[in-house]
């Protein structure tokens, strides 16, 4: 047995590897995705053996010849922990990347504790710095060091066409090659930490930077809150944003809290960014662009304006519904907080049209330039279901009701809401009339469900708001110049860059605000004359294309319908799979939805 001594790596250099073994194992995903064109199964077990499949034969073999390329890029090698100076057998090598896959979670926490991964432990391998090889490497020489760095930074210069970055190459060469600063002041000018304190802190900085790196220009985790999309995506489902399918956007405040959006942890109404600098709208290169059909991530185009203790609701719909006087100056609604771009509220809804689209909705029928919108098999439109009795909790989760909808399901009876015109809806169809209203549900249901209650012999009715029936929270928000409601709108033109229209009062109650706010012009209206950035004009010329977003719960989901259009700074990128969710209604392990997680999003 050898004696030697075993020198252990820091805590920051193995997730150093980790992290570079991590895009190595997405890019095989992607690849052999590409190659064979794999569907996911449906069963968590076999979604994780589809992603355990190439980072085995990556792991597997790397083990075994002694080092990944994380750990080769971090000088670090896989030995024997009886005999350091012997690479693992194969039958170690296997049994460590398996447990290294299927416990990914307890061995990065032991990592971070005592440096010893429970795959390790269990496979009887350690991790060590590789000293004999580290001069003669190619790798460890600072001028490969430098090239390697130097071109990847340049790379990311071009792709953001920022010539003040360039700035960054004088930083790299001296990190590597001069050492005339030492940028890391926590380690010597080795590379060693001072201490363990020095040691976590220099851990917590890669992360953040690497993770701050990673959520900025690639990918971002994003959570469902509401209803809105139901049922193709669930209240409680986490997933990944693609910020690189469309492009990803510099900030428009680059100095902010890391990890926070717009409020800092633990507080209600402090602001997580600084405004001290603040960059115009430019968004990178992407690999796709926005496509009819995307479940797309965008800011909420009303957000620039939210009231402190009303920040769910928009601004504009409060002064719609109290009066702006009322909103501003009453106590109960809060301060104003006015933000930009890239901190307004994250939404999340179907893209249904795009820049120079023309939308209109019959009876709740999407029509995109006269033809009917593609189908939605995960869709929801509100309908009554006629009882003989009253239902109980066991059925409406028999068909996968939430209980929030149950709730709600009886609302049109209580007086206090006014929904005459659900009341209306029932007294006047010939089937629901026929039917105690105290036996009536008003729930979302997908067609698959409207079929299922159907066989089992109950009434099930589809609620449509007729013609006739203006909802003045519908664009334009106003009776006089169109009688629209959420079920029969339009016909509506989607902006175009470079595209005018007239600007007639109905053109000027729809598009104003696109002109005005998004665009920042100047928008005055005198004696029936338009006047932009003071000059008379009866047209306008878009700078910006823009999109109309709707959310599949369609009777549920407050969208494009009710303020409008999304420009296209405010896109954040394009939902990609679910990773967890979590099922409110339930408790325990039955919280955990184990079949979406995983599930790519459609």
């Amino acid at each position: 047995m050898a004696n030697n001594k075993i020198n252990k790596p820091t805590v920051s250099r193995r997730y150093s590897a980790i992290f570079y073994d991590a895009l190595v194992v997405i890019a095989l995903i992607y690849i052999s995705d590409l190659i064979i064109g794999y569907d996911l199964p449906e069963t968590f077990l076999g979604k994780m053996s589809i992603f355990f499949v190439p980072f085995f034969i990556y792991d597997f073999l790397s083990s075994f010849f002694g080092a990944t390329l994380g750990q080769y890029m971090t000088n670090l090698r896989v030995k024997q922990a009886a005999n350091p100076d012997k690479k693992p057998s194969i039958v170690n090598a296997a049994l460590r990347s398996i447990l290294k896959f299927w416990a990914a979670p307890i061995s990065i926490i032991t990592t971070g504790i005592n440096k010893d991964a429970i795959h390790d432990i269990v496979a009887k391998t350690v991790v060590v710095e590789n000293d004999v090889e580290k001069d003669s490497l190619i790798v460890n020489n600072k001028w490969f060091k430098f090239i390697l760095w130097g071109t990847i930074y340049l790379v990311f210069v071009i792709w953001t066409w920022n010539a003040w970055l360039l700035l960054g190459l004088p930083i790299i060469y001296d990190y590597y090659v001069s050492k005339k600063v030492n940028w890391t002041p926590w380690k010597t000018r080795e590379g060693k930490n001072k201490g363990k304190i020095a040691e976590w802190f220099d851990a917590i900085i890669f992360a953040v930077v690497a993770a701050t790196i990673i959520r900025m220009f690639l990918i971002e985790a994003f959570t469902i809150p509401t209803s809105s999309m139901e049922k193709s995506l669930l209240v409680g489902d986490y997933l990944f944003v693609s910020k690189i399918s469309y492009g990803p956007r510099v900030p428009n405040t680059p100095l902010s809290f890391p990890f926070a959006h717009h409020t800092l942890p633990m507080t209600t109404n402090t602001k997580s960014y600084l405004e001290w600098l603040k960059w115009p709208y430019h968004r990178l290169a992407g690999v796709d662009e926005i496509r009819r059909g995307d479940a797309t991530v965008f800011n909420f185009p009303e957000g620039d304006t939210v009231c402190a203790n009303q920040q769910a609701s928009s601004y504009y719909s409060l002064v719609r519904n109290y009066g702006r006087h009322q909103v501003v100056d009453n106590r109960m609604f809060g301060d104003l907080i006015i933000r930009p771009v890239d901190k307004k509220e994250n939404y999340i809804k179907r893209c249904v049209a795009i820049a120079g689209d023309t939308i209109k909705i019959i009876d709740g029928q999407l029509y995109i330039n006269t033809k009917p919108q593609e189908k939605i098999e995960q869709m929801q439109y509100k309908y009554f279901i006629a009882s003989s009795m009253i239902l109980g909790k066991n059925f409406f989760e028999n068909y996968g009701i939430s209980n929030e909808d149950r709730d709600m399901s009886q609302i049109f009876l209580d007086s206090r809401y006014q929904m005459y015109d659900v009341i209306n809806f029932i007294q006047t169809d010939s089937v629901l009339s026929k039917y105690d209203k105290n036996y009536l549900y008003l729930v979302p249901l997908t067609p698959d469900k409207v079929n299922k209650l159907r066989k089992n012999h109950f009434d099930v009715v589809r609620f449509i708001k007729p013609k006739d029936q203006v909802n003045i929270d519908v664009i334009p928000h106003n009776e006089s110049l169109a009688k629209w409601n959420e079920d029969n709108f339009g016909p509506l033109w989607i902006p175009k860059a470079g595209e005018s229209i007239e600007l007639n009062p109905l053109n000027i109650a729809l598009y104003r605000r696109a002109i005005e706010i998004y665009e920042h012009n100047e928008f005055v209206v005198k004696d029936g004359k338009v006047f932009i950035n003071g000059k008379e004009t009866k047209e306008y010329t878009f700078k910006m294309n823009y999109y109309w977003l709707m959310g599949d719960n369609r009777h549920n989901s407050a969208d494009s319908r009710f303020w409008g259009f999304v420009p296209e700074d405010h896109v954040v990128g394009k939902a990609m799979f679910i990773w967890m969710s979590m099922d409110k209604d339930k408790s325990g392990f039955s919280k955990i939805r184990w079949n979406r997680i995983f599930k790519v999003i459609e």
